[in-house]
């Protein structure tokens, strides 16, 4: 079963990217974030990670059961 969970026609604010035209020559310079969830039995685990943009490795990351900003802080500490 598949669903789909992005929307890009959404009404809420886009934000440009800004680092577009950054080049990345060292780690740590550069890190992307996103989150994903997934169903289990019972309900919804959320998965946050951060990855290195130079090596393109998941540096941190975190499963929670709450979609809140305690998730995020977790992976970073």
């Amino acid at each position: 079963m598949f669903f789909k969970t992005t929307n890009s026609y959404h009404r809420f604010y886009k934000y440009n990217n800004t680092i577009k035209d950054i080049e990345i020559t060292r780690p740590n310079q550069v890190w992307a974030s996103d989150i994903t969830y997934n169903r289990t039995i019972n309900r919804f685990c959320y998965l946050a990670l951060f990855m290195n943009m130079f090596s393109r490795k998941i540096t941190c990351y975190v499963l929670s059961d709450s979609l809140g900003l305690k998730g995020y802080v977790r992976a970073l500490n």
